[in-house]
């Protein structure tokens, strides 16, 4: 399997931090995206985090001694020499949103604010949707709230004015990237 998780040591600061257990012969592990795996001295890793999902495809990673690890889909790991050279995917930032809204009704201030924040977001995704999408900015916006889910971080005030706020984290901007992608009709839908 390729990956989809590239990280080139130059190109991407990989937030990582590698101790080791002397005892355990456990290692912990702060991928580029926050997430926390532990490299278990019996070849297989997992994340600290609970129902976290690894994927499909196996992830590999440039530590800062040039060494590259390989966490492979099936939840085991290994260095390898080199990276597949055959598809390297390029990083996505974080992406911070913020929509405001005002009206006379709290929940449509509230779900005015999350549209708002949801499509800021689009707007800002917009440079990695395909130029031959017509609708992408509303495709983006579906496949934000499909990855994402729903916008929680709500503040509003007493005059009925409230602000939204979206974060998405890189691998949560793939996510989206991936399904705008999936939307795309191929040639041979096309054809029939």
């Amino acid at each position: 399997m390729l990956s989809r998780y590239f990280v080139k040591g130059s190109g991407i600061v990989v937030c990582f931090a590698l101790f080791f257990s002397v005892f355990a012969g456990d290692m912990s592990l702060t991928l580029e995206d926050g997430e926390e795996v532990v490299l278990h001295s019996d070849g297989t890793w997992s994340y600290t985090r609970r129902g976290a999902s690894a994927g499909n495809e196996d992830q590999y990673i440039t530590l800062s001694d040039t060494r590259i690890l390989c966490l492979q889909a099936n939840y085991k790991w290994k260095f390898v020499r080199e990276m597949p050279q055959t598809r390297r995917l390029q990083s996505y930032p974080e992406v911070i949103a913020v929509g405001s809204a005002s009206h006379s009704n709290l929940d449509q201030a509230v779900n005015q604010a999350k549209e708002g924040a949801v499509n800021r977001a689009a707007d800002r995704l917009q440079e990695f949707a395909p130029s031959s999408l017509d609708n992408s900015k509303q495709l983006l916006a579906a496949c934000i709230l499909r990855e994402h889910g729903e916008v929680g971080e709500v503040q509003f005030e007493p005059s009925w004015e409230a602000e939204a706020r979206i974060t998405l984290s890189p691998r949560i901007v793939r996510r989206v990237i991936e399904c705008l992608e999936d939307q795309i009709p191929s040639d041979d839908e096309d054809e029939e």
